[in-house]
Protein backbone atom coordinates (compact mmCIF):
# COMPACT_ATOMS: atom_id res chain seq x y z
CA UNK A 1 0.00 0.00 0.00
CA UNK A 2 1.12 3.43 -0.43
CA UNK A 3 -0.37 4.86 2.34
CA UNK A 4 -0.70 3.45 5.78
CA UNK A 5 -2.93 5.47 8.74
CA UNK A 6 -3.47 4.40 11.60
CA UNK A 7 -5.33 5.94 14.28
CA UNK A 8 -3.81 7.40 17.47
CA UNK A 9 -2.81 5.03 20.06
CA UNK A 10 -6.08 4.01 22.28
CA UNK A 11 -5.91 3.88 26.05
CA UNK A 12 -5.98 0.19 25.92
CA UNK A 13 -2.45 0.33 23.35
CA UNK A 14 -1.32 3.35 25.61
CA UNK A 15 -1.65 1.87 28.90
CA UNK A 16 -0.72 -2.69 27.67
CA UNK A 17 1.27 -3.58 30.42
CA UNK A 18 1.34 -0.95 33.23
CA UNK A 19 -1.39 -2.57 35.33
CA UNK A 20 0.55 -1.28 38.47
CA UNK A 21 0.98 1.91 37.65
CA UNK A 22 -1.57 4.34 38.98
CA UNK A 23 -3.11 7.04 37.10
CA UNK A 24 -1.37 10.58 36.76
CA UNK A 25 -2.46 13.69 35.13
CA UNK A 26 -0.50 14.26 32.09
CA UNK A 27 2.17 17.04 32.65
CA UNK A 28 2.40 17.86 28.56
CA UNK A 29 -0.78 19.99 28.41
CA UNK A 30 1.14 23.33 28.18
CA UNK A 31 5.08 23.19 26.81
CA UNK A 32 6.99 26.23 27.44
CA UNK A 33 9.89 27.53 25.58
CA UNK A 34 11.51 31.01 26.65
CA UNK A 35 8.27 32.29 28.63
CA UNK A 36 6.86 31.72 24.91
CA UNK A 37 3.75 29.00 25.64
CA UNK A 38 2.74 26.60 23.22
CA UNK A 39 -1.35 26.07 23.04
CA UNK A 40 -2.01 23.43 20.61
CA UNK A 41 -1.57 20.57 22.99
CA UNK A 42 -3.85 22.41 25.80
CA UNK A 43 -6.56 20.65 25.33
CA UNK A 44 -9.11 18.41 27.59
CA UNK A 45 -7.72 15.15 25.89
CA UNK A 46 -4.03 16.01 26.91
CA UNK A 47 -4.87 16.81 29.99
CA UNK A 48 -7.17 12.81 30.61
CA UNK A 49 -5.28 10.95 33.60
CA UNK A 50 -3.78 7.73 31.97
CA UNK A 51 -0.65 5.36 33.30
CA UNK A 52 1.06 6.40 30.28
CA UNK A 53 1.41 9.96 30.39
CA UNK A 54 3.59 10.17 27.49
CA UNK A 55 3.22 13.16 25.27
CA UNK A 56 4.27 10.81 22.08
CA UNK A 57 2.82 7.36 22.35
CA UNK A 58 3.11 5.53 18.98
CA UNK A 59 0.55 2.69 18.05
CA UNK A 60 1.49 -0.24 18.46
CA UNK A 61 0.52 -1.24 14.92
CA UNK A 62 2.06 2.00 12.91
CA UNK A 63 5.63 1.20 14.33
CA UNK A 64 5.21 -2.69 13.64
CA UNK A 65 4.56 -1.41 9.91
CA UNK A 66 7.77 0.95 10.37
CA UNK A 67 9.89 -1.62 11.66
CA UNK A 68 8.72 -4.26 8.96
CA UNK A 69 9.65 -1.71 6.62
CA UNK A 70 13.00 -0.98 7.76
CA UNK A 71 14.64 -3.67 9.48
CA UNK A 72 16.30 -6.96 7.71
CA UNK A 73 15.18 -10.21 9.09
CA UNK A 74 16.32 -11.23 12.71
CA UNK A 75 18.06 -7.11 12.99
CA UNK A 76 18.07 -4.95 15.67
CA UNK A 77 16.28 -1.92 15.92
CA UNK A 78 18.08 1.46 17.82
CA UNK A 79 15.67 4.03 19.14
CA UNK A 80 17.90 6.90 20.77
CA UNK A 81 14.76 8.46 22.59
CA UNK A 82 12.87 5.31 23.46
CA UNK A 83 10.07 7.38 25.01
CA UNK A 84 7.34 5.46 26.67
CA UNK A 85 8.57 2.35 24.15
CA UNK A 86 6.16 2.18 21.40
CA UNK A 87 9.06 1.09 19.03
CA UNK A 88 10.43 -1.92 21.14
CA UNK A 89 6.68 -3.12 22.43
CA UNK A 90 6.56 -3.37 18.31
CA UNK A 91 9.74 -5.42 17.63
CA UNK A 92 9.03 -8.06 20.21
CA UNK A 93 6.07 -9.59 18.26
CA UNK A 94 8.16 -9.30 14.82
CA UNK A 95 10.85 -10.87 15.69
CA UNK A 96 13.41 -7.89 16.12
CA UNK A 97 15.80 -7.39 18.46
CA UNK A 98 15.73 -4.00 20.53
CA UNK A 99 17.83 -1.27 22.07
CA UNK A 100 16.57 1.50 23.36
CA UNK A 101 17.86 4.77 25.13
CA UNK A 102 16.25 6.89 27.64
CA UNK A 103 17.61 9.98 30.10
CA UNK A 104 14.15 9.70 31.83
CA UNK A 105 13.71 7.35 34.54
CA UNK A 106 10.17 7.51 35.00
CA UNK A 107 9.88 6.80 30.90
CA UNK A 108 12.52 4.05 31.09
CA UNK A 109 10.04 2.33 33.89
CA UNK A 110 6.95 3.07 31.57
CA UNK A 111 8.89 1.33 28.24
CA UNK A 112 10.47 -1.57 30.28
CA UNK A 113 6.74 -2.32 31.55
CA UNK A 114 5.11 -2.42 28.18
CA UNK A 115 8.00 -4.10 26.10
CA UNK A 116 8.01 -7.04 28.54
Amino acid sequence: ARFFYCAKASKADRNEGLEGFEEKDNNFGKLSLKGITDLRMDNEQNRLPNKNNHPTVKPTKLMQYLVRLVTPVGGTVYDPFAGSGSTGKACKPEGFNFIGSEMEEHSCKIANARIK
